[in-house]
């Protein structure tokens, strides 16, 4: 009897820490994109007169991952922000993230927000876009 509880102990531990990692963290960063540092953010859009595109995540959301994966890491939205905008990924969970969240008023995730160079929110946009519907989205913001 003893056993069956320390294997239970052990299943429930391995569940629970799974459910717990980092899923966006998991998948690579777009180049040029910033990630978890506001102020060197905020120092790159000043130094180089561009607006931020900011993309908001929570660590364990599968649809932040996949839209990390498969929208931000596309070669055509990687291009056009590295072109266009400073890019950056911010956990909005702690921090300067959360402070951002509410501050911008983001409501849901994965979450995305242009930003002007001094800091200011422009825009935001909320859920999983499509590559065509980001970059469509973003062309619209500049």
């Amino acid at each position: 009897m003893k056993s069956w509880i320390i294997a239970i102990g052990v299943a429930l531990t391995f569940s629970l820490s799974a459910c717990k990692k980092d899923r966006v963290a998991a998948v690579e960063l777009p180049e040029g994109f910033i990630e978890n540092d506001w102020d060197a953010t905020l120092s790159a859009a000043q130094e180089n007169d561009r607006p931020i595109y900011i993309h908001f995540y929570e660590p364990n959301c599968k649809r932040c991952a996949e839209f990390k994966e498969k929208t931000l890491n596309s070669a055509e939205v990687e291009t056009y922000v590295q072109e266009n905008y400073i890019g950056a990924s911010i956990n909005n969970t702690e921090g300067k993230g959360k402070e951002l969240e509410d501050e911008f008023g983001i409501t849901g995730h994965p979450a995305s927000a242009v930003v002007n160079k001094d800091g200011s929110l422009k825009a935001t946009k909320l859920g999983n876009l499509s590559k065509e519907n980001l970059l469509q989205w973003l062309e619209e913001q500049k």
